[in-house]
């Protein structure tokens, strides 16, 4: 839709196990860059600590590796000296995942021809279930979704025949 909208989400550190996470502000943006960024983390923690931000509480910030986000690391860094900037590995490896699709046109092509043959169509999924009862239908590519290309590939290379 055009629209830019960034979220916050926060959790706890734990020592031992992955800390719950919970989604603290969505906020949709005019345009985005670094001091928009840093509005809109700034905006998230005043709403976690309403009596005051508690700069020295504030330990990571994650995100993609875009140019903008790595400069508003930057500028976070001076209000919250305890905060360490982490890139999301998921984003490259989507990137990786786009620059080997278009190496394999015919797998990229049995993918999205499967993809309608299933959309939108209960019968055939009736028909797939009631005739292959053991094989789970299959993946529902996204492209905008990480990995799902390389999943849908991996289910061929086991169901196929």
């Amino acid at each position: 839709m055009g629209r830019y909208v960034a979220n916050v989400i926060v959790g706890v550190l734990e020592a031992h196990s992955p800390g719950e996470q919970f989604l603290l502000h969505c906020e949709q943006l005019d345009e985005v860059n670094y001091s928009t960024i840093s509005l809109v983390f700034d905006h998230a923690l005043r709403i976690l600590w309403p009596d005051g931000i508690r700069n020295s509480n504030a330990l990571l910030f994650i995100t993609d590796a875009a140019t903008y986000m790595m400069k508003a690391a930057a500028s976070l860094n001076a209000l919250y000296p305890k905060m360490v900037h982490v890139t999301c590995l998921a984003h490259p490896l989507h990137r990786v995942a786009e620059e080997v699709r278009p190496n394999f046109p015919e797998v990229d092509k049995l993918i999205g021809c499967v993809k309608k043959v299933f959309l939108k169509a209960p019968s055939r999924i009736s028909a797939f279930k009631t005739e292959a009862p053991e094989i789970q239908l299959p993946f529902s590519t996204v492209l905008t979704r990480c990995g799902t290309w390389l999943q849908a590939c991996s289910y061929y290379c086991k169901t196929f025949e």
